[in-house]
């Protein structure tokens, strides 16, 4: 019996073979990171949106009356989330959002201040009495959630809600027994 010395394989084709599982598995882990990251995301965006409308139930339940004036900041730690901040917002106005570069961490804040205060100006120049009267019994709550950065996409919820007034500042009558009371 003779043997073939050619059974087997070349080094060339152990080589090939190893580099092509290389590539393989190196496209697999980064989809795996890129599932990861898009998990973490999709989570980071849930929670904020329902950490969002618990503040706006807050609101809705009069729970944050005497902390309300134009703008209401705090955190979600004692409900677990501890990396999660909200910022209330009422009325016309607006979160900063940054314009331009953005990856700047910079914020030019007189021209944003300008912009809304000409933007205000046309409003109020073709808003109609019927309107205004609307405006007075509803007031315009805007929560923003804020949570850890993901790099590459946002790291914030916004809601925005119409409210009652009377839920929002509460009634007269119940700032007069106040009065009475103390």
């Amino acid at each position: 019996m003779k043997r073939n010395s050619k059974s087997g394989f070349t080094l060339a084709e152990v080589m090939l073979t190893i580099a092509i599982v290389g590539i393989g598995l190196t496209l697999v882990v980064q989809g795996l990171s890129v599932s990861k990251v898009s998990a973490l995301q999709t989570y980071n965006i849930k929670a904020a949106r329902d950490l969002g409308l618990l503040t706006m139930g807050r609101i809705r339940a009069g729970l944050y009356q005497d902390e309300l004036d134009s703008r209401l900041t705090g955190s979600y730690g004692e409900e677990g989330f501890e990396y999660f901040t909200f910022e209330v917002l009422l009325g016309d106005e607006q979160f900063e959002e940054s314009e331009g570069n953005e990856d700047s961490p910079f914020h030019d804040s007189y021209q944003a201040r300008e912009e809304r205060e000409e933007e205000a100006d046309r409003e109020s120049d073709s808003n109609d009495e019927d309107e205004d009267e609307l405006e007075e019994d509803y007031e315009k709550v805007h929560v923003k959630v804020s949570f850890p950065p993901v790099p590459d996409y946002k790291n914030y919820v916004v809601l925005e809600e119409w409210i009652p007034w009377k839920q929002v500042y509460g009634s007269d009558e119940d700032e007069e027994e106040a009065g009475v009371d103390s």
